[in-house]
């Protein structure tokens, strides 16, 4: 029964990671795509009219400059810029990874209120489905707690659920008590619901139905998002794209201009 919980619980995370993963999808072909036309642009375009540009002896725009200078930056310095472009990705991998950039990801990600709900119900799922299956194993409520804190995957509720442990189950205070005093982290539904089956001697059934509750959550906020972050992509990169061509065509029309 044991390893069929632990299944279970896996399964779900399983399932978990791949809805984020599948609402992220489409985000990050429209960013690779608008990096791709930008970057054709800087290396491919720009060379070739910046020689028109300097015959034609006309004042060219900020923009204008400012990317002839970065397109002349990347084609005579080639191997500087990607020894930089790679050892940014690999720097931006490896804190990733790490316990403080996962922590600075999650405090910069906290400050946006759509993301900061989505992390919230992420945490709230894996707590609630963890917990339920180990004491639905037996495990012992302090136990539990400390091995749900190292497998919940978000440090702020790590910490949180750590120091409830030591500071206040130990203690002999009730789990569900100790989620009320930190309500910056545990909603009051779930504090409550955890108070009431602790009371009534159902806190295994309590906690599965707030699983399955912020399950059905986490996936209304991917949806939410998606809904939000998909125009505000498409904007971004169309007045990304769009300042570029700009930047050559209004040099164009100058030249033109001078030619009548």
């Amino acid at each position: 029964a044991t390893l069929l919980q632990i299944s279970v619980q896996l399964k779900k995370e399983n399932d978990l990671k791949k809805k984020v993963k599948a609402a992220m999808a489409y985000p990050a072909v429209l960013v690779s795509a608008a990096a791709g036309v930008v970057a054709l642009l800087v290396t491919v375009v720009l060379p070739r009219v910046s020689q028109i540009f300097s015959q034609a002896h006309i004042k060219l725009p900020f923009i204008t400059r400012a990317l002839l200078d970065t397109s002349d930056f990347v084609r005579e310095q080639w191997a500087l810029s990607l020894v930089f472009l790679v050892g940014a990705a690999v720097a931006f991998t490896l804190l990733g990874r790490s316990i403080r950039g996962k922590v600075l990801v999650q405090a910069a990600a906290s400050k946006i209120p759509v993301l900061s709900s989505l992390m919230q119900k992420i945490a709230l799922t894996r707590l609630t489905i963890t917990m339920h299956s180990l004491l639905k194993a037996g495990i012992p409520i302090m136990k539990a707690i400390e091995i749900t804190a190292q497998s919940i995957g978000n440090p702020s509720y790590e910490k949180a659920l750590l120091d409830m442990a030591r500071t206040e189950i130990s203690k002999g205070i009730s789990f569900g008590m100790a989620l009320k005093r930190r309500p910056e982290h545990f909603p009051r539904l779930v504090a409550s619901m955890v108070v009431v089956g602790e009371k009534s001697g159902n806190l295994e059934q309590m906690l599965e139905s707030l699983g399955s509750f912020y399950e059905e959550e986490v996936d209304g906020t991917l949806k939410n998002l998606i809904t939000i972050l998909e125009p505000a992509l498409l904007l971004g990169i169309g007045l990304l794209i769009g300042t570029l061509a700009l930047s050559i065509i209004i040099p164009i029309y100058q030249m033109i201009g001078t030619v009548r």
